[in-house]
């Protein structure tokens, strides 16, 4: 979680301690962050702001409307990843990123990317294609994670208005 967050200030040109977010909220490898400790530790509250959307409540489910959200803001995702270990289903909960106004020089037909905190493939550029149907959509987030996704929480993030405004003081003196 601490992570996704931190990849989303990235993605917005907002500057979050990553040293003192983990101060605030040390990572547990057994358990998942709470999403709502982890948007109301104050190096992240201050900074930006997040906005509950309802994707699931569209026709054509999460994946589908997320990914049709062009040029409209950067999204934290938390998604169920489906897995198998040793043959037993097992499900992660994981959260990530959507960058909507993503774009990259090299591949000037895609818009949008989907952005995680792995060292392999740690970003997945969405073509129009992608987009076109939910079943394509899904499969976009079942090939990036290599298993069965499904979202179940998205949020808008933000800049807060406090800090544009505290960062535009700074920049002015």
């Amino acid at each position: 979680m601490q992570d996704a967050i931190l990849n989303c200030a990235m993605q917005l040109g907002v500057d979050i301690n990553k040293k003192e977010l983990y101060r605030q909220l040390p990572p547990d490898e057994h358990k998942n962050t709470d999403l709502s400790r982890a948007i109301n530790a104050p190096a992240v509250k201050y900074s930006l702001k997040f906005t509950k959307m309802n994707f699931d409540r569209i026709k054509g489910g999460m994946e589908y409307n997320l990914l049709r959200a062009v040029d409209c803001g950067v999204y934290l995702c938390l998604a169920e990843v489906q897995d198998y270990v040793y043959g037993e289903r097992k499900t992660e909960k994981h959260s990530f990123v959507y960058n909507s106004h993503y774009r990259n020089q090299n591949t000037p037909w895609t818009v949008g990317a989907v952005i995680d905190n792995r060292a392999h493939q740690p970003i997945y550029l969405i073509e129009e294609e992608d987009r076109s149907t939910k079943e394509k959509a899904r499969k976009v987030f079942e090939d990036f994670f290599n298993a069965p996704t499904k979202i179940y929480l998205t949020y808008l993030v933000e800049e807060n208005s406090v800090a544009k405004h505290v960062n535009k003081k700074q920049k002015v003196n």
